[in-house]
């Protein structure tokens, strides 16, 4: 009897601990308040136990058991309405129908088992290990089996809210959180069963109740799963306390009589320490090597002070501390952080030291030359040339001796101001040349500076002196042009700069003609600050290229929308993935003389929750400017080999499947691991995987490039090239890269039947791709005539809706 007298204490502690401890870690979490009221009930009922265990007498021993029908009838309703919450599906719980509906089953056990027929007092007996309860038969259907019928059910529907909350998961954290509940709760449920309720049904009766001492396990795991996967400690409060280990500046928390209450890994780092507990409670002083003031109830001003570290050497911080009061304005403590400026003082030092060897090479010079006045004077000249070479080099483009930028947002945060002082508008001009890289490529980059060094010149001799032109990037200038007085006003003077590229440009034996792409903002409607007014005019350049080059184009309200767009649909891109609006669709390869399905292209798609479908001409450029395509092209690659692979586990048979690949993944070689990885956690045979890439990818770096793809090439991995002939890649590539397939391109595809160009140039494809011993396949094939028309020119396989 002691021994399950012992085991019904310990687990009521431990219940009733863990509940505690998830509740002050974070009180704000549904998902640990529900939680703290599981481990207040099983406390309840571990408690009740033990009752029953030391009670004296049948009557005593009965009436604790009847008061636990209290615990263990509603326990399961608790646990259904926590997974629940755990999985996601609170949704069933905001209706208050269905929250008493679900409950029901609860309160009418506790009628059913206290209230309406309470246990006989025959149906417990005393043995050597305690109070035993047998099954009292023939106490109707109801009585007998609805508990069983209750607790399976309940706890069956919490297995399957596990078991598709990990399925659904796309992370390997939420997978095995599943995988180690479900398999504890089943555990519990068979244990439990055996020994509380077939047994006593069966008159088979060894041991006391240890149901409640089995529910340790799925109890125990929910703690395990909230310690190591933060199951319930993902708030902000949480987050931010993850934020303040990892931060490399060194931060202080203490109260208000100056005691180190924590201290993150950044400060022990600096310091060359590696358990926080030998500064927790000391006072604050004894981390400084000089006295430091914390008296004010504010915040104060960065000072410098010195750390004592690990090995008694002082180290040069600045600190700024953060007074903390709560809301009636009582001091709580203070928030300390500081920083290494070890290198910054060094700095100092040397700057120090020059600065006086400088002055005493100065004055010892000086003293030499007081004899001589012109020597004197060239002196300080000589210093007023470094000086003013120095500001250049700070202020001045070094190339073509323009303003940089800089030097440019200062002037222009100048001009916006005198603008609003005399009510007047400033003209933003962003101008960038056209195929300024095809000059250096063709020419050299010597000759590309000679060019920008001449466009300067000619657009200087065309501007005010009161306006400003600057280079900003290697083919991109900037001109402010102050006073305007309308939008004729500024289309003049946009008109009479760009007449000045006209005339072609000498660079030595050779005359080159170009021309500019410009985007013009006006302040203050197109931007209310300097940085706004920039990317207003760097948007409206950008519109300008697209709409052929040669040309400018002023920022308007459509363009500013457009941008803001651009905006939100790339903080909703974000988050994406996380929340399953990103979809892909498999569309058939299909060589067309046999009918037969060879592969499948996947194709992305973009569910936004309010936009509906958003076509990926759309936000794939989003991505790619964003750098989001890498976390997107992964997770493509890594959905589409599982689909693939279940595919073919299924029974269908085993083809290849297309995925395109974006010149962002090929910025480094962790595309190579990358798909490695995911061939090996996906089971999929690298044969079954074709990746395919555009030509302006090639172009980058070629040896590079060529390189990566030839690694993945060695792994079994199929290469295509999309939309062939219509980049710029030279036919010598497909000599030297591992190309298996051509794409033709889509334009191409389309013109057949209506442009006899298209089908020379697709049928010249055809015959280059397979004497290079390549596949070929179209894509956009929409029409009879243009499968005919493939299908007579020996095209491998198509694809397209048709």
């Amino acid at each position: 009897m002691a021994i399950f007298l012992t085991l019904y204490v310990l687990s009521s502690i431990f219940y009733l601990y863990i509940g505690i401890v998830t509740i002050i870690h974070d009180s704000k979490s549904d998902t640990n308040r529900i939680y703290l009221i599981v481990c207040l009930i099983m406390f309840s009922w571990a408690a009740l136990s033990s009752m029953v265990i030391m009670s004296t007498n049948v009557v005593q021993a009965t009436m604790f058991r009847r008061y636990a029908t209290f615990s263990w009838s509603i326990l399961y309703a608790v646990l259904l309405h926590f997974y629940s919450t755990l999985t996601g599906r609170t949704r069933f719980f905001k209706n208050p129908f269905t929250l008493v509906l679900i409950y029901c089953p609860a309160i009418y056990s506790i009628f059913l088992y206290f209230f309406a027929q309470p246990e006989a007092v025959s149906s417990i007996m005393r043995t050597s290990l305690g109070w035993i309860y047998t099954s009292t038969p023939n106490q109707g259907f109801i009585w007998d089996y609805f508990l069983t019928f209750y607790y399976l059910f309940y706890l069956l529907i919490s297995i399957y809210l596990l078991w598709k909350w990990g399925k659904e998961s796309s992370f390997k954290r939420e997978k095995k959180q599943a995988r180690t509940l479900i398999s504890t709760l089943s555990i519990t449920i068979v244990l439990g069963s055996i020994t509380d309720i077939i047994l006593p049904k069966l008159n088979f009766v060894l041991l006391p109740p240890t149901a409640v001492l089995f529910c340790l396990i799925p109890i125990g795991a929910i703690w395990y799963s909230m310690s190591k996967y933060k199951l319930m400690n993902l708030s902000y409060e949480s987050l931010t306390k993850e934020i303040f280990k990892l931060i490399d500046d060194g931060i202080l928390i203490v109260d208000k009589k100056g005691i180190i209450v924590d201290i993150n890994q950044g400060a022990l780092r600096m310091i060359g320490y590696t358990d926080k507990r030998q500064f927790v409670g000391k006072e604050v002083g004894s981390l400084f090597a000089d006295k430091i003031d914390l008296s004010d109830e504010a915040r104060s001003s960065q000072k410098e002070a010195k750390l004592k570290n690990a090995k008694g050497i002082d180290i040069p911080v600045l600190f700024q501390h953060l007074t903390l009061m709560d809301q009636m304005k009582d001091v709580l403590g203070s928030l300390i952080s500081f920083q290494n400026i070890t290198e910054i003082k060094q700095v100092q030092h040397d700057l120090e030291e020059s600065k006086d060897n400088l002055e005493f090479l100065v004055e010892k010079r000086t003293i030499e030359l007081s004899s001589t006045n012109s020597s004197l004077k060239n002196e300080i000249e000589a210093r007023k040339i470094v000086e003013d070479k120095v500001t250049r080099m700070a202020f001045l483009d070094t190339l073509t001796q323009l303003p940089n930028r800089r030097l440019f947002d200062d002037r222009l945060k100048q001009s916006m101001l005198k603008a609003d002082r005399e009510q007047k508008e400033i003209g933003l001009m962003y101008f960038d040349i056209d195929n300024f890289k095809q000059v250096n490529d063709n020419l050299g980059h010597i000759k590309g500076d000679i060019l920008l060094v001449e466009i300067a010149n000619r657009l200087k001799k065309n501007m005010r002196k009161t306006d400003t032109i600057a280079r900003v990037g290697g083919d991109e200038f900037l001109i402010i042009v102050e006073g305007i007085k309308d939008t004729n006003h500024v289309k003049h003077i946009v008109e009479k700069l760009t007449s000045c590229f006209n005339i072609p440009f000498d660079l030595g034996q050779k005359m080159v003609n170009i021309t500019t792409s410009i985007g013009i903002s006006i302040y203050p409607q197109d931007g209310p600050d300097f940085e706004t007014l920039i990317k207003n005019a760097d948007a409206a350049m950008y519109r300008a290229k697209e709409n052929g080059k040669n040309r400018y184009e002023f920022c308007t309200m459509s363009l500013k929308d457009s941008l803001s767009q651009k905006a939100k649909l790339t903080e909703d891109l974000k988050n994406a993935i996380e929340k399953n609006e990103l979809e892909l669709y498999y569309q058939p390869q299909v060589n067309s003389s046999v009918k037969k399905i060879t592969g499948v292209e996947v194709l992305l798609r973009w569910n936004h929750p309010d936009l509906g479908l958003i076509n990926p001409s759309v936000f794939i450029p989003i991505a790619e400017s964003s750098g989001l395509i890498i976390k997107i092209g992964e997770w493509v690659l890594n959905m589409a080999c599982r689909q693939n692979k279940s595919w073919q586990d299924t029974g269908f048979a085993h083809l290849p499947i297309s995925v395109n690949v974006s010149v962002k993944q090929f910025g480094n070689d962790y595309i190579i691991k990358n798909v490695r990885d995911i061939l090996k956690e996906t089971g999929l045979d690298s044969k079954y995987l074709e990746l395919e890439i555009t030509e302006s990818i090639v172009v980058r770096d070629v040896e590079k490039i060529t390189r990566m793809l030839f690694d993945l090439k060695n792994m079994g991995i199929k290469i295509a090239i999309d939309d062939f002939g219509t980049e710029y890649a030279s036919l010598n590539y497909l000599k030297q890269l591992p190309i298996d397939r051509i794409k033709i391109a889509m334009t191409f595809v389309r013109g057949i039947g209506i442009n006899h160009k298209d089908e020379i140039i697709t049928k010249t494809i055809i015959y280059l791709a397979q004497s290079l011993d390549m596949k070929v396949i179209a894509e956009g094939v929409e029409t009879i005539e243009q499968l005919d028309f493939l299908n007579r020119a020996n095209c491998d396989d198509i694809q397209g809706f048709y």
